[in-house]
């Protein structure tokens, strides 16, 4: 495969069970191996995947007939992933994180052993097709 060739966007409609997951990493595996720096993605974006699609499985409400939707797009240097199930459940929503603040003032510190260094983006999508 030429360096100017990526796969296109993948897409699947998979069963609404927990054993229609192994399946889903594995089209996964197979789509990210067809791009030059695929594995880079591999490991995060397959376990997202994995969660993504548990979480369809387990909260979506929807009958064992009903499908649960994946895919998959490298966009530029971002990796693309999405699980939709046809449920009619909505997640709830997160409480909102808890603050704090001195004074007014505030401040924060990071440091990594890679700062500077680009890290591979994952763009992650889950969506139940409820009202």
């Amino acid at each position: 495969m030429s360096a100017s060739h990526r796969p296109r966007a993948f897409a699947a409609r998979l069963d609404t069970r927990n054993e229609s997951a192994p399946l889903a990493r594995h089209l996964l595996r197979a789509y990210l191996a067809a791009l030059p720096s695929g594995d880079v993605y591999s490991d995060t974006a397959e376990l997202l995947l994995g969660e993504l699609f548990a979480n369809a499985v387990q909260h979506s409400g929807s009958s064992a007939d009903r499908l649960i939707e994946i895919r998959f797009a490298l966009i530029g240097s971002r990796l693309r992933l999405e699980v939709h199930d046809s449920g009619s459940r909505r997640p709830p929503s997160a409480p909102p994180a808890p603050t704090t603040s001195t004074a007014g003032a505030s401040s924060s510190s990071t440091s990594s052993p890679n700062a500077g260094a680009a890290a591979p983006a994952l763009a992650v999508s889950a969506s139940s097709s409820g009202p």
